[in-house]
């Protein structure tokens, strides 16, 4: 996933850091008519972070995993997962 962007915002008690990945669907949209399945699984690693993809019909797949699926899918947009913590080491930080 190229194009990763992290953000943070100042809280009283320390940072909370976000973490966004564009899934890039879109781009030359070289194969023929729609796609048949489509599924996009996310995980976000632990229980006490945040995830948000923006689509209906997500279900929880397991204590950290989402699943979105889609048939006769013809992509729209890019996807974008963003995933929120508190703890700096989450998403890489010291």
């Amino acid at each position: 996933m190229a194009g990763i962007r992290r953000l943070t915002a100042a809280k009283p008690e320390g940072y909370t850091r976000a973490f966004e990945a564009p899934y890039i669907v879109t781009t030359a949209r070289n194969w023929a008519g729609r796609i048949g399945r489509f599924t996009l699984t996310v995980d976000k690693g632990r229980a006490d972070a945040l995830v948000s993809f923006c689509r209906q019909g997500v279900r929880k797949a397991g204590p950290t995993t989402f699943v979105w699926e889609a048939r006769g899918y013809v992509p729209d947009s890019d996807l974008r997962v963003l995933l929120v913590s508190n703890d700096p080491a989450f998403l890489g930080d010291r």
